[in-house]
């Protein structure tokens, strides 16, 4: 769901807070700031910034049954 400490030092490249949030600014990457000045960001965002098609956790599509409806 969020990205981990080390999951953003890998993604961002810095270990510092002010660092990162100066790079997730620069990659136009949607984030918040935690109670401890940490930021805090989605790895669904992550993944769609990344490019991927599918994203992890995404609810499926539900259809109802309509051939149950039939007499």
């Amino acid at each position: 769901m969020f990205m981990t400490r080390q999951n953003l030092i890998a993604f961002t490249g810095y270990k510092v807070i002010h660092c990162q949030i100066e790079a997730l600014t620069a990659f136009g990457m949607p984030f918040k700031l935690g109670v401890h000045g940490r930021p805090i960001v989605l790895t669904a965002e992550v993944q769609k910034y990344l490019g991927s098609t599918t994203i992890a956790n995404a609810p499926e599509k539900c259809e109802p049954n309509w051939a149950a409806l039939e007499v």
